[in-house]
């Protein structure tokens, strides 16, 4: 396994080797030209840019140079006037990590390996089209809109620029997925081109605007008031145009390529889906694709069936550039170029694996011709495109010749499937309960060949209880939590089977505070799910929380029973023994693991608490200096030696460390503290914003964090979103001093100085040796004239 650490590294070192490629790339003119086309002399046909504009969850019936539709696409409408528009383009998943992995390598999602969001990373092994470009000198540069396809991914192989900082902008915790609008992605693709020195530019631009949930800016909102999905399509197409009247501006649009497609469709409600991932109906795998450029003849229509997959090699194809051999897409170059045309018998490949990797249901994968749909289930399904385009009438029982041919075609296609070249990522639970939320996973087995698919619950009988558990989520987004789990907990009770349910609902009483009701949710999961050690893992967190340290180490035991090589599992186990004082033991572990692995940061890291203290100290500064010398940017030491500098006074010390946490681990609680609490000191509320919000994604159940949050609020002036973040803060750990300091602090600026002294002496009566909140004590007293208060509190300060 790899982690987003590492990922990253390997990125940053293959863009340094990018960099002379780059330079290369703006002195070598036309030289270059010829050597990319092998010689031909015909420059015209060649495009001078490449630009992919890939718009998340797209239907294709959205599009208007499609045909009716509810939203008109003047952008890509016009693109395909200039160029060619293909009618029926299939993509290979309703995943957008799997799809845009195939969209770049070329290659079916049983080569290239990824199967799911969130789990998987493309490895380096891999050819992706932006390498291609790079190697044959064109600067690359990417600007995505959402986290899903962040750098740890794998998407980020050949690009010297991979635009993916997404500042999240709302703190809606388990259930904010961080994205950024189009406008912004398109701003700042726009940017990096007008900067760019090169001669030619290969830029891929990610829009995810229409991804529930769907929020789309005004004037769209108003115009489609009765659809946000089809606004947010409108405003999307807008952006297009707006990205495109950039490259004309700079005088590089007639010569450039341009390709505009989609990863997948939206269900909006079609089969029962509410939007997508689980099925592989058109609604969700037909996209829309459109492009044109140097040597694509205007007007161009293909009604034949062709594949995500093909976008690679035909982009290739009309840069001069030669095909690999890995590539299992088809070159269209010839077809858009007017002098070929395409197979009306193509096969394509069509899969979600998401069923099984994510709710252990029935994996969907089948083909998909220019007349019949066959899907791989429980049972096998046949639609008849030609009669039946919404997929509604499943006429395998009176086809059965046609259900041979296809499961015949459709084993020739996947004979291979399994060579997987793809890294397994692991992704931690905040992140996790996001794409959750979102309807990606729920929790990963990773095992895809456990089970045929008729040993396995039909995903057609189980959308029901998946839409039942989603509408409970959205309940909680919305902020009626006790109804939600009011509903969750009737879901349990109703479908004692559905582990799913029981996760949902102990994700949600975990970011209530509520760690009893959540370890005995989580507990019912893990019987039921016994394969998967995650939910043992969290009952074990959550025991934690509740100080039942000897349960949890149970619980973390059993984790550990079903997957030893769980390092999230073997981490809480280890933090479990120095909490129950089980040195000795732990001691013996740690220095074993050292000796397996020395670059281990988390063993070398309780190593030294446990051999001079975890409180800090000038001996724990500096064992972990040691550490950090010889571990550089292994996160677990950056951590630990930035708390151990903080507890000893030494601040700015600790803001730089800090600070490298928050680059690699965005949320992180005690970064976030830090930094977010001196940015507020410094008045840098953006920065302060940004920080917080993330901190409050990662840990919505801590009160600190929603005492940060009030502190926020009250610095621009919103006392009642401070006082309702203090009221969250009070419920999640009732008598917090930080919680009742915060609130006097209000009550002063509110000017009730009655409610505010009341406060500061609930604040005083629950305070400890925290020298910080003792100083905050005694401004706060000044400010509201207790002066004897105030003096108190100097003088605990001092003490400390």
């Amino acid at each position: 396994m790899i982690s987003s650490v590492t990922q990253r590294e390997k990125s940053s070192a293959r863009n340094e080797l990018l960099k002379p490629i780059l330079r290369a790339a703006t002195l070598v003119g036309a030289a270059f030209a010829m050597a990319v086309c092998g010689g031909c002399s015909d420059r015209a046909h060649l495009p001078g840019d490449v630009l992919i504009i890939t718009v998340d969850t797209a239907r294709a019936d959205r599009y208007s140079y499609a045909g009716p539709s509810p939203v008109n696409t003047v952008a890509a409408d016009a693109i395909a006037d200039e160029g060619a528009a293909f009618l029926s383009a299939i993509a290979p998943s309703p995943i957008t990590l799997v799809s845009h992995a195939s969209l770049f390598t070329g290659q079916d999602p049983f080569v290239h390996g990824v199967r799911n969001n969130g789990d998987f990373a493309l490895a380096s092994e891999a050819v992706t089209l932006a390498e291609i470009f790079a190697d044959n000198g064109w600067a690359t540069a990417a600007f995505v809109g959402a986290v899903v396809l962040d750098s740890r991914y794998g998407l980020d192989q050949g690009f010297l620029t991979y635009d993916d900082e997404i500042a999240g902008t709302d703190a809606t915790g388990m259930f904010t997925y961080a994205r950024r609008p189009a406008d912004e992605v398109v701003g700042a693709a726009l940017h990096w081109l007008g900067e760019s020195l090169a001669d030619r530019t290969f830029v891929w631009v990610h829009l995810y605007d229409p991804h529930a949930p769907y929020d789309p800016p005004e004037p769209e909102k108003s115009r489609y008031p009765d659809s946000a999905y089809d606004g947010t399509i409108a405003f999307t197409d807008r952006m297009v145009g707006t990205l495109l009247d950039g490259y004309r501006r700079l005088g590089r649009y007639d010569k450039a390529l341009v390709v505009l497609t989609s990863d997948h469709g939206e269900s909006l409600n079609e089969h029962q889906e509410r939007t997508h991932g689980i099925f592989i109906y058109d609604a969700t795998v037909r996209i829309p694709l459109v492009m044109r450029g140097p040597g694509i003849a205007p007007g161009v229509r293909i009604a034949s069936p062709v594949a995500l997959i093909d976008v690679m090699p035909s982009v290739l194809g009309l840069a001069g550039i030669q095909v690999p051999e890995t590539v299992d897409g088809r070159d269209l170059a010839g077809v858009v170029e007017g002098g070929l045309t395409t197979d009306s018998d193509r096969a394509i490949y069509v899969e979600s694996l998401l069923p099984r990797l994510s709710f252990g249901w029935s994996p969907l994968r089948g083909l998909r011709t220019a007349r019949w749909k066959y899907i791989r289930g429980v049972a096998p399904e046949l639609y008849d495109l030609e009669a039946d385009p919404a997929e509604l009438m499943d006429v395998a029982m009176q086809r059965a010749d046609v259900v041979a041919e296809m499961a015949k075609n459709f084993s020739d296609v996947v004979q291979h499937d399994g060579s997987t070249t793809a890294k397994n990522l692991e992704v931690d639970e905040a992140e996790r309960s996001r794409l959750a939320a979102l309807g990606y996973i729920a929790y990963a087995s990773r095992d895809l060949s456990a089970g045929e698919e008729s040993d396995l619950p039909d995903p057609r009988e189980r959308i029901q209880s998946l839409n039942r558990t989603h509408s409970a989520l959205t309940r909680f987004a919305d902020g009626d939590e006790r109804g939600a789990i009011s509903d969750l907990e009737a879901q349990v009770a109703e479908e004692p089977e559905n582990y799913n349910a029981a996760e949902t609902l102990a994700n949600c009483r975990f970011r209530l505070g509520d760690y009893a009701g959540a370890a005995e949710a989580y507990g019912r999961a893990a019987r039921l799910a016994a394969h998967n050690a995650r939910y043992s893992e969290l009952e074990g967190l959550a025991l934690e929380r509740l100080g039942r340290f000897e349960e949890a180490l149970e619980a973390s035991e059993r984790a550990l029973a079903v997957d030893p090589d769980r390092t999230t599992s073997r981490d809480l186990r280890w933090r479990l023994l120095a909490r129950l004082g089980r040195k000795r033991e732990l001691i013996v572990e740690l220095e074993r693991a050292l000796s397996q692995d020395s670059t281990n940061g988390m063993a070398r890291v309780l190593l030294e608490q446990v051999r001079h203290g975890y409180k800090p100290s000038a001996a724990l500064v500096e064992g972990l200096e040691e550490a950090h010398a010889n571990l550089p940017g292994e996160l677990p030491v950056t951590a630990a030696l930035a708390g151990a500098v903080y507890g000893m006074g030494d601040e700015d010390r600790a803001e730089v460390l800090y600070r490298e946490v928050l680059k690699e681990r965005p949320g992180d609680l005690n970064a976030t503290l830090v930094i977010g609490g001196r940015a507020l000191a410094k008045g840098e509320i953006e920065e302060a914003r940004q920080i917080i919000e993330a901190g409050v994604r990662r840990n919505p159940d801590r009160a600190t964090m929603q005492v940060m949050v009030a502190r926020l609020r009250m610095v621009t002036g919103d006392f009642d979103a401070a006082r309702e973040a203090l009221v969250r803060a009070y419920g999640l750990t009732p008598g917090l001093a930080e919680t009742w300091l915060a609130a006097g602090e209000l009550g002063i600026l509110e000017g009730l100085s009655g409610q505010a002294a009341a406060n500061l002496d609930r604040a005083v009566a629950a305070a400890g040796d925290d020298p910080e909140l003792w100083r905050r004590l005694a401004a706060a007293n000044r400010r509201l004239g207790r002066v004897e208060e105030a003096l108190e509190a100097e003088r605990r300060a001092g003490r400390q």
